[in-house]
């Protein structure tokens, strides 16, 4: 019995060195075996596709414009590129009278991706996007006036008294480069409607049925408040907005009409940039809804912008053809040629001119000459 006791411990012994004298680390000898073989009745359960990123963090990395954290940047945009929050160092609203733009140190195709979600935040749909010349235009929004007064019976207040009123608003943004000072300028343009249905009665037959809607003034502080919204939306705060509304300079610039009798000739004169008046000018006139079908800021050997514009002045022209008289004549909407000229670097002509570049002096184009400049001046 003894023996067996020391037998015993001496091979417990000999096994306790023998496991003393192996590797430090077994683990370096292991090696990946092939993977099980599923059962052919039984499927491979896929990973949850929540737990993926999404595409705009997944290019996060690879967005232009420096580093950042991701609530500094919108999500989405064109050619699934994320739009970049402009510095708000770098933008500045900028204008005089009652127009005003802004300027932000941006590349244009990414600041009209913003501009464009700016809209979509604001409850407007877009109606018009082009991208490519930098143009959108919202929907019309309706507003309903009238039928408010308590002390009217229900046919009243139905309609609103004698009248049923409403108006609309809508907006058309213009987004560029300035070739001067290489930042984007966001031009937004108001223009608005209204309606007015009258009720025809016995009592008064001079009263009359009429239901068409008419242009109402543009509303430049409707244009700064849009401008101001965009601004916060571009991540500026309230207290520094306050600071660029007041610091705005507002001078009128001065628009005199000219006349040169020797020529025959009757041209506008506009004190500034010839940039800023070319746009100015063009942004009366889509708040005036005249139709422009084409302008260029500089055009043939003179440099000279050529703006054609399309007035709501009838016209008598003569019919010719083939088979046409003489006496034949039709009515067409008078369209006049506006010629911008820089004469100096803060003084811009604007004349007009046919078609073939003969001056245009008739009197319905000096009283559109007169009546542009008396929202220029």
């Amino acid at each position: 019995m003894k023996l067996s006791v020391k037998l015993l411990m001496v091979l417990t012994a000999i096994q306790l060195a023998a496991c003393s004298s192996g590797s430090s680390n077994p683990y370096n000898e292991s090696r990946v075996l092939a993977d099980l073989e599923i059962p052919p009745d039984l499927t491979v359960e896929t990973s949850d596709s929540r737990v993926e990123l999404p595409s705009a963090v997944a290019t996060y990395g690879s967005v232009s414009g420096g580093t950042g954290n991701v609530g500094s940047r919108v999500s989405g945009g064109a050619n699934n590129t994320v739009p970049i929050l402009a510095d708000t160092e770098s933008i500045k609203l900028e204008g005089y009278a009652d127009f005003y733009w802004l300027s932000v140190l941006g590349s244009v195709d990414n600041t009209y991706q913003l501009v464009k979600k700016f809209w979509a935040s604001e409850g407007y749909k877009l109606i018009l996007d082009e991208p490519v010349i930098g143009i959108m235009q919202t929907e019309w929004i309706y507003h309903k006036e009238g039928a408010s007064d308590e002390d009217k019976n229900f046919v009243s207040k139905f309609f609103g008294g004698d009248e049923l009123s409403g108006t609309q608003d809508q907006f058309k943004t213009r987004i560029s480069r300035d070739s001067e000072t290489g930042a984007t300028q966001v031009y937004i343009t108001h223009r608005g409607t209204e309606y007015s249905h009258v009720l025809s009665t016995k009592a008064d037959d001079e009263k009359f049925e009429g239901n068409d809607w008419g242009f109402r003034a543009s509303d430049s502080e409707l244009e700064v408040e849009m401008l101001s919204r965009l601004m916060v939306y571009l991540g500026l705060e309230k207290s520094e907005l306050n600071e660029h509304l007041v610091n705005i300079k507002l001078f009128s610039p001065r628009s005199r009409l000219e006349v040169d009798y020797k020529e025959n000739e009757t041209y506008l004169l506009l004190k500034g940039n010839y940039t800023r008046n070319w746009n100015r000018t063009l942004h009366q006139l889509e708040r005036l809804n005249f139709e422009v079908p084409s302008s260029e800021i500089r055009s043939g050997f003179s440099k000279d912008g050529v703006m054609q514009v399309i007035t709501d002045i009838d016209t008598k022209v003569q019919k010719t053809g083939l088979f046409s008289t003489s006496s034949e004549v039709e009515i067409q909407k008078k369209e006049i040629h506006l010629i911008f000229t820089e004469e100096s670097h803060e003084l811009t002509r604007i004349s007009m001119e046919y078609e073939d570049g003969e001056i245009d002096n008739s009197s319905e184009a000096v009283e559109f000459l007169t009546l542009l400049n008396e929202y220029l001046k």
